[in-house]
């Protein structure tokens, strides 16, 4: 019983008992009629350490979560609506969790990012993850990159729901975009480099379209950088830069190959 009590396994072992030959009556009914109401409160109790286990593990996820500043979303895919909505949705949004679950969602997404954000669940097996990332607007106007991941599941009786959490990525995409940036920028005149041009070039000899591609140096540009200086130098292809850019049309590109090519 103590066993029982403590939750741990417990093996039945039993003896069947034979009356004058005539029939035999095994012990072990008797037993689980005395067992059952210890049995019962065996499982209660199993049952309640687990959901307190659940519960902390839950707790100590979204106190994670909302370190992070991120925020968790359940959604029934059947009702079209957010259902709950946890962690830090006022730092990541500005708005509050009912005003969230309550509003369009599509109406805080980037014009540009809707068609790469948005995608039709009715499509979408049980069990995928959906990956995205997209230009979210908060309260005060501002704009934010956002990443969203969610799990789309089907329950015993056909309902579909989606549990995911959104997190702010805006310093990482930022990042991103500048590294991209000086891949294909020459840093002294902002002009593209030679990788630009080469892609632009792949891209136009691909779609076998028409251009003309100039290349241009500096006459005795060597003598300014000794008579003057090599910021003087700088100076001057700064300015020739910008002075190519407005004489060029919006489809041509002006690019620096190096020194004062």
């Amino acid at each position: 019983a103590a066993s029982l009590a403590a939750g741990e396994p417990v093996v039945v072992d039993y003896t069947p008992s034979f009356v004058d030959g005539a029939g035999s009556k095994a012990l072990l009914p008797s037993m689980w009629e005395r067992a059952q109401p210890l049995l019962a409160g065996a499982f209660t109790m199993y049952g309640e350490l687990v959901r307190r286990e659940i519960w902390e593990n839950e707790s100590a996820l979204m106190d994670a979560l909302s370190a992070a500043g991120a925020m968790v979303h359940h959604s029934d895919l059947d009702k079209g609506a957010v259902v709950q909505i946890e962690g830090d949705v006022v730092g990541l949004t500005g708005w509050t969790a009912s005003e969230w679950c309550s509003s369009d969602h599509q109406r805080f997404i980037h014009p540009d990012d809707v068609d790469t954000y948005w995608v039709n669940v009715d499509e979408t097996d049980a069990n995928t993850i959906i990956d995205r990332v997209a230009r979210m607007r908060r309260k005060d106007g501002s704009w934010i990159w956002i990443r969203d991941v969610a799990r789309v599941s089907e329950g015993a009786r056909g309902e579909r729901t989606m549990r995911g959490f959104s997190l702010n990525v805006s310093e990482l995409e930022e990042a991103n975009e500048t590294i991209a940036r000086q891949l294909r920028e020459d840093p002294l005149t902002g002009l593209p480099n030679r990788r630009a041009l080469n892609e632009r070039l792949s891209s136009l000899l691909d779609e076998e379209a028409d251009f003309a591609l100039v290349l241009t140096d500096l006459d005795r540009f060597k003598e300014v950088n000794d008579t003057l200086g090599h910021d003087a130098g700088d100076q001057l292809l700064q300015t020739i830069a910008r002075r190519l850019q407005r004489m060029i049309g919006p489809d041509d590109l002006v690019a620096r190959l190096g020194g004062d090519e």
